[in-house]
């Protein structure tokens, strides 16, 4: 089915918030800037730190997952997903947007939108195996939207595939390997070098000058007691005793050294 072009219709598909709608809107971006970064690296934090600008953290989400895995499963073009994207963009109108799952429209962002500036967290895959398996927990128990995209991501199932097995536990180690390969490989082709910053998880705090920089806006306006506020050290014992922690730097040693080499001392 196509996508309406009506306000009403595309405001409501978009679950857009009152203070978002088109009436209501500011019609100027100060900045337009995404944040591309994997799930549970700092996302949630950036967000909070740019709350002085028209940011969010992953709006729109149940729309635009739907829309990402029928793109992704070949039942949508890219044309289609293209003007989906463009929609999506002119009714949230943000400064800022932290979405995660915007990785798998890293191919069609910058030629939508060339100006846009891209921010890629990035959390050493040990301690973001063990953080995303204790969420992928709490969302194995509420069996909704996010774990429909976790099989998705994880496991290739569609919500619309009724003839896979369902998997009804926590993934392998081996999954989230491939998948966070992938999301870095898909950043890392698709976003042009002059539109990227790369930021280690644990460097947000310290880096804050370069983020104001690359996005041009002054450091004064961001709300620095907001760095790292999802990203408390936690122990994750309960993950520990699962996840051999030899067999994922050795799977993703040779990766990191390859591609991510300036920034090894932070993910080995």
């Amino acid at each position: 089915m196509g996508i309406k072009r009506t306000v009403a219709d595309v405001a409501t598909r978009l679950q857009i918030p009152a203070s978002l709608f088109p009436s209501k809107r500011s019609p100027c971006r100060r900045f337009h800037a995404y944040g591309v970064g994997l799930p549970r690296s700092g996302t949630h934090s950036i967000d909070g730190m740019l709350s002085n600008y028209r940011s969010a953290h992953e709006p729109a989400a149940a729309v635009s997952t739907h829309q990402i895995m029928l793109h992704e499963s070949g039942c949508r073009s890219d044309a289609h997903f293209g003007r989906f994207l463009n929609l999506r963009d002119r009714f949230l109108n943000l400064e800022f947007e932290a979405s995660h799952f915007l990785v798998y429209a890293c191919k069609l962002l910058p030629r939508l939108f060339p100006q846009a500036k891209f921010i890629f967290t990035i959390r050493d895959p040990l301690s973001w195996i063990l953080s995303e398996r204790n969420q992928n927990r709490s969302t194995l128990r509420s069996n909704g939207l996010w774990r429909e995209y976790e099989l998705f991501r994880y496991d290739g199932t569609k919500p619309w595939d009724r003839q896979k097995t369902i998997n009804n536990d926590i993934f392998t180690v081996e999954q989230y390997i491939i998948y966070w390969k992938f999301h870095c490989s898909s950043v890392l082709d698709s976003i042009p070098r002059d539109q990227l910053l790369i930021v280690p998880t644990r460097k947000i705090d310290t880096m804050l000058g370069e983020i104001t920089d690359f996005v041009e806006i002054p450091v004064s306006s961001i709300q620095r007691s907001n760095a790292h506020r999802s990203n408390k050290q936690k122990s994750y014992s309960q993950e520990k005793d699962c996840v051999d922690e030899r067999v994922v730097k050795d799977s993703c040693q040779a990766f990191i050294e390859s591609r991510l080499s300036e920034f090894a001392d932070d993910l080995l």
